[in-house]
């Protein structure tokens, strides 16, 4: 969490816009609900019944103004997203930060 705080701080002279998803972990989800409070524009992009983020809602989420996406790669309850690559590739053509989330893949699949 001060990871992506202090990310979004330093870069906040290029936008205010974040991007996660529905279904992120708890304790990402909560900042993310906190840094509303504090002007930034959060948008929650739905999952699929595997837990993947549709590219295109990604694609169409991202604005001039977007600093940072935080997507899910996998959790104890889905398999990891094929979709991570694209993902990346989605973000730095808009210049913003990417950061996947993958912690739970190690335990799963370890």
């Amino acid at each position: 969490m001060l990871a992506i705080r202090s990310l979004i701080a330093a870069h906040r002279h290029k936008g205010n816009h974040l991007i996660t998803t529905e279904v992120e972990h708890a304790s990402l989800y909560h900042l993310f609900q906190q840094l509303e409070t504090e002007g930034y524009a959060v948008t929650y992009l739905p999952v699929d019944r595997f837990g993947r983020i549709r590219l295109a809602d990604l694609e169409r989420a991202i604005t001039p103004q977007t600093i940072l996406a935080s997507i899910q790669h996998a959790n104890s309850k889905s398999a990891p997203s094929s979709r991570l690559l694209t993902s990346v590739a989605c973000c730095e053509r808009a210049a913003s930060f990417f950061i996947a989330t993958a912690c739970k893949l190690l335990l799963k699949y370890s």
